[in-house]
This record gives structure tokens, C-alpha cells and sequence, in this order.
């Protein structure tokens, strides 16, 4: 027998709830990140521990038969680890030295000279190509205005 389809309300109504559980465990997990913060800078640990992060983002896609949810996880768990360290730094009021090493300097904006670029996504995604296809269109564009002025 064929698994009846539900109404699209429905379906959304469903994950309406879950993106309302999500909203919850992430502010309660930027509680347990600020509270890391501060154990962190009591016991002289860096807020960025690579080798942590690495670990967490293996941990989280093992097992995932799903290539699409591997990548989206890998995604989301980048971003937002990239949130809790910021709300870190914030916290023990240092910079974000880690985001400041993977600015790209865009030399050729020279009108604009402290301008950096950074993307915060998954290296190799779509999303990551596009931003670069247009940085670089963008980069032509402002050349050819300057040989105009």
C-alpha cells in the first residue's frame, strides 16, 4: 500500500516545530559557550582549538549514509562554532584572531586599501564558488572604473 502524502501545511507545521527546537538548544548551547569562555581564560586556554573543532565535526557526520546531510551538518556545525567562538572572544573581550588569519586581502580594491573578504562557508560549495565568481566580477568592474576616472 502507497504511503499517503500529507498536505504541505502540515509538513510545514512539523518543521516549524523543529526550527523552534533548534532556536532552543542553540541558545542554550551559547550559554554553555560562554560559560566556556570563562573557564577557558581562568585556565589559559585558547578560545580556537582546531584539533576540538575537528573532532566535533567528525564526531557529528560519522555515520551518516546521506552525502547532502553530511555536507549541510558540515555547513551548519562550521557556522556555528564560528558563532560560539565569536560570543567567546566577546565574552573574555578579546579579538577573533582565528577569523582575522582567514581574511582574504582583495589588493585589487585599491580605492578601498584595509578591504578584506572573508567567506565563513564550506570550502568547495556551491555557495563558496558563487561568491568567488562574483568577488572577481565584482574586482573586474571596479578596474575598469578606475581606468575610467
Amino acid at each position: 500500500m502507497d504511503k499517503e502524502i500529507r498536505k504541505v501545511d502540515d509538513i510545514r507545521d512539523d518543521i516549524s516545530k523543529i526550527d523552534y527546537q533548534i532556536a532552543e538548544l542553540f541558545e542554550k548551547r551559547m550559554g554553555f559557550a560562554a560559560e566556556l569562555a570563562l573557564s577557558k581564560k581562568a585556565f589559559g586556554e585558547s578560545i580556537y582549538n582546531k584539533n576540538k573543532e575537528d573532532e566535533k565535526m567528525s564526531d557529528i557526520t560519522k555515520n551518516r549514509s546521506n552525502p547532502f546531510v553530511v555536507k549541510g551538518l558540515e555547513e551548519i556545525f562550521i557556522q556555528m562554532m564560528s558563532i560560539s567562538r565569536k560570543y567567546q572572544y566577546h565574552m573574555v573581550h578579546q579579538r577573533d584572531r582565528y577569523i582575522e588569519n582567514y581574511f582574504t586581502e582583495v589588493p585589487e580594491l585599491v580605492m578601498f586599501p584595509d578591504t578584506r573578504v572573508v567567506y565563513p562557508g564550506v570550502p568547495g560549495s556551491f555557495s563558496e564558488m558563487a561568491c568567488e565568481k562574483f568577488l572577481t566580477i565584482m574586482q573586474l568592474l571596479i578596474l575598469k572604473m578606475l581606468q575610467w576616472l
